[in-house]
């Protein structure tokens, strides 16, 4: 991990500001070009993703749309379960 930050921290794409709370630690922030690198990332991936699916017939797309709205359902009943157990 430490080598991992290392590395943004050298290509400006993350920097190590001091822990107020703690003067032995640091904390890690993204940086204006970590950002810029993490949105050309995501549309990168966005536009590979659109790219398959324009791929699928109409009934794929229809399937796969019933399917993510099932996963949202047991998503969000899961993420309200898992704040009742606390």
């Amino acid at each position: 991990m430490t080598e991992m930050i290392e590395s943004l921290v050298e290509d400006t794409h993350a920097r190590r500001d001091p822990d107020p709370t703690d003067r032995r630690a640091v904390l890690i922030a993204i940086t204006p070009a970590g950002q810029v690198e993490v949105d050309r990332v995501l549309a990168a991936a966005t536009a590979g993703l659109l790219t398959s699916l324009e791929r699928l017939s109409a009934e794929q797309r229809a399937r796969l749309r019933a399917a993510l709205t099932d996963l949202e359902h047991v998503l969000t009943s899961a993420s309200k379960e898992s704040r009742n157990v606390r």
